[in-house]
Parts: C-alpha cells; sequence; structure tokens
C-alpha cells in the first residue's frame, strides 16, 4: 500500500463516502454519507485501530500495522486583519436571537482585563446586521421624506401630511404587538416590512382626507365633513388592508418552503396594516380638525376652504 491509498482509506472512513440521497417528507433531498463509528469520547489511539483494507487480502488490516502515532510540534497559522495578528473565535448561536447573543458575550466580554496592544472585536454577522441596519434606517428616512414631499405638492399644505404620516407610528403599535404574539424578533426582514408600511399605511389617511376636503369643498362644515367621510370610506378601507392583511398570512403562517425567511416580514405587514387600519378611522380625523384649528389660529386658510371662499 502506498501512503497515498493508506491517506484516502482513512479520509473515506472519516469524513465519509457519499452514497445517495434520502427523501423525506418534504421531497427535499438529504445526502447520505457511509464512514467508520465514532466512539463518544475519540482519542488519539483509536486512529491506529481503524480498519485498512489490502487488494488480494479478503481480512483488513489494522492501521496500525502500517502506521505509527507520534506527536511533533509544528508552526502554528497565524491569521491577519488590516495587518494585525488575529485570533479568531467563531460560535453558532443556533435559535436564539442575535442581539440577545452579543449583549451576553458584550458582558462576559466586560469582565475580561485586555493586555495593553490588545483589543477585541464584535465582527461577522453582527457587524454586517449594524452595517445593514443603518442602511435600512437611510433608506426608511428617505422614504418618509419622499412620501411627505408628494403629499406636499398634492394636498397643497405642508401641514395636512404630517396628519397623514401620524399613520406611520400608528402602525408601529400593531407591528410591536405581532411580533410579540408570533414570538418573532426584531431582524432585517421586519425593517424591509417598516419601509414597506411607510408606503401602503398611508393610502387609508389619504382616501379619508381627499373625501374631506372634497365635502368641505362643497360648503359642508368640517364636522360633518369629518364625520361623513369616515362613514363612506369605511368599506374601501377596509377592503384594501384585509386584501394585504389575507395576502400576508401564507407568508407569516410559514406554508411554503423558504417562507421563513420572509415571516418576520409578513408578520410586521400583518400588524401594522391591522393597527393603521382601525386607528386610522379614529385618530386621523382627530389630528386633521387638531391641525386645522392650528392653521385658523395662525389666520391661515385650509385649501379646501379657498376653494370655498373663492
Amino acid at each position: 500500500l502506498s501512503p497515498t491509498a493508506v491517506a484516502m482509506q482513512m479520509q473515506a472512513g472519516s469524513n465519509g463516502l457519499t452514497a445517495g440521497d434520502f427523501y423525506g417528507e418534504e421531497d427535499t433531498p438529504l445526502p447520505v454519507k457511509v464512514r467508520y463509528r465514532r466512539d463518544a469520547n475519540p482519542a488519539a489511539d483509536t486512529l491506529l485501530r481503524y480498519p485498512i483494507f489490502v487488494p488480494g487480502s479478503p481480512d483488513p488490516l489494522p492501521l496500525g500495522s502500517v502506521a505509527s502515532l507520534e506527536r511533533t510540534v509544528g508552526q502554528g497559522l497565524v491569521t491577519r486583519e488590516d495587518a494585525s495578528p488575529n485570533l479568531e473565535i467563531v460560535a453558532y448561536t443556533g435559535p436564539k436571537p442575535l442581539n440577545f447573543t452579543v449583549a451576553d458575550v458584550q458582558a462576559a466580554l466586560d469582565t475580561i482585563v485586555i493586555p495593553a496592544d490588545y483589543r477585541i472585536d464584535l465582527i461577522g454577522e453582527n457587524q454586517d446586521m449594524g452595517e445593514a441596519g443603518r442602511s435600512l434606517g437611510t433608506a426608511l428616512f428617505f422614504a418618509v421624506m419622499a412620501v411627505y414631499l408628494l403629499l406636499v405638492a398634492q394636498l397643497k399644505s405642508f401641514l395636512h401630511p404630517l396628519t397623514i404620516l401620524m399613520t406611520v407610528p400608528l402602525s408601529l403599535v400593531g407591528v410591536s404587538a405581532a411580533l410579540w404574539i408570533a414570538g418573532r424578533y426584531l431582524s432585517m426582514p421586519v425593517m424591509v416590512g417598516l419601509i414597506l408600511l411607510v408606503g401602503t399605511v398611508v393610502n387609508n389617511a389619504i382616501i379619508l382626507l381627499d373625501f374631506i376636503n372634497q365635502k368641505r369643498a362643497d360648503g359642508i362644515e368640517r364636522r360633518e365633513a369629518l364625520v361623513a367621510s369616515v362613514r363612506a370610506r369605511f368599506r374601501p378601507i377596509m377592503m384594501t388592508s384585509l386584501s394585504t392583511i389575507i395576502g400576508m398570512i401564507p407568508l407569516a403562517a410559514e406554508w411554503a418552503l423558504g417562507a421563513e425567511r420572509f415571516a418576520p416580514l409578513a408578520t410586521a405587514v400583518i400588524g401594522g396594516m391591522t393597527a393603521a387600519t382601525f386607528l386610522t378611522l379614529v385618530v386621523i380625523p382627530v389630528l386633521y380638525d387638531t391641525f386645522d384649528d392650528l392653521r385658523g389660529r395662525s389666520g391661515r386658510n385650509s385649501p379646501a376652504d379657498e376653494k370655498v371662499v373663492g
């Protein structure tokens, strides 16, 4: 036997050889590997008992008949990051949320006295999540500003677009409740869901305010216009919101393979839409009435009042 042949048999016995695929209930192929049985607490001497198959011989030989075990000291592997030598410690968090794990690790690191010229950095997935969070936060800010500017151009007012945008913080109540009920945590898909909600939950308030302005332009008193808008727009608002909520249920319930990645996004959208829908019908008319009073005290008429006067 050549050393290469012995090494190949040892690698096959230790790491295993692919023997085929197993198809489970979900029809997902799982690779099947065949290898030698491993002891619960393997020792270095167990390697010498591994069987070696010799061509032309019916019985295998133990590895100890052709090899010996020798302890040596070799050159260690030194890795560098930004020209500085480093020692990487890699761990898997399992089902525990990343932010909880990072908090536990940071609490343990705070008890360590770091020698001079040494430092400890938390990188990897934690660093990637921080960078992604900052990018999504910037995107959320620009999304809110873009919606506000579009509403200013449409309503010809700097105040009432704020009334419409108040639906965004109202939706956060439902997002928090939905994540708590579903047992999910704040993650990147949830942040993407918040950006999606910015352009979605405002639709109900836009429908409501547009009807209010139409009624006031027809000469109807403000309080009557508010009540009439809620009565007339209740059904369209509910139909629009329910269609979005029902469409997200299969994704939130993880009914399809791979849906678990986007289930937090769907959960955030369902909670945000539910809370924003019901709170919009109550809070937005009150805010419109309050902001319109502030506008009247400042001596400026609303766009609807200007149409009536004209």
